[in-house]
């Protein structure tokens, strides 16, 4: 938690972390995972080349750096309920990140959605925050919990975590 210290002001209270749901990394993980299975089935031919084993070597761990990549931006990537606003921290890449905040006093609307039945079945889905001030909206995607963090907010605003 302490990389996201600097985030906060000194008089606010953290309520919340909330990151994607797990599931968000298999689709990237089993692209990696492919990668080497593909690499280990190819590797006895790829040996009799003279640069074959650097090839399998390069593409093992370009195909690991890949996976640690993914899981990094993930980690990075992250909401973060205060007792005085909402940070989205929208993670890019390792160098790119751009955060978006609302004032907990400017939430109009908060709404979930949890769509289709994988969704349902692993229990994530979206939490749409909605501004009064200019209209704006912070949208929570493929978080775990959904009914749960919208009552995480609702709360937030209607005690203020003072």
């Amino acid at each position: 938690m302490s990389y996201l210290n600097y985030e906060l002001n000194e008089d606010e209270k953290l309520i919340a972390l909330i990151r994607k749901h797990w599931i968000t990394l298999t689709l990237p993980l089993a692209k990696a995972i492919v990668a080497i299975a593909v690499i280990a089935i190819l590797a006895q031919k790829l040996f009799e080349f003279e640069y074959g084993k650097e090839i399998v070597f390069v593409w093992i761990i370009t195909s690991i750096l890949y996976a640690v990549h993914e899981i990094i931006i993930w980690y990075l990537d992250c909401y973060i309920i205060t007792n005085k606003r909402i940070i989205d921290i929208d993670q890019k890449n390792i160098f790119r990140r751009i955060v978006a905040e609302v004032g907990i006093e400017n939430i109009q609307e908060v709404v979930y959605l949890t769509n289709g039945p994988l969704e349902t079945i692993l229990g994530y889905g979206t939490v749409n925050v909605k501004t009064s001030s200019n209209g704006s909206m912070i949208g929570m995607e493929q978080i775990p919990n959904p009914v749960e963090v919208k009552d995480i907010i609702v709360n937030a605003k209607g005690q203020k975590y003072l």
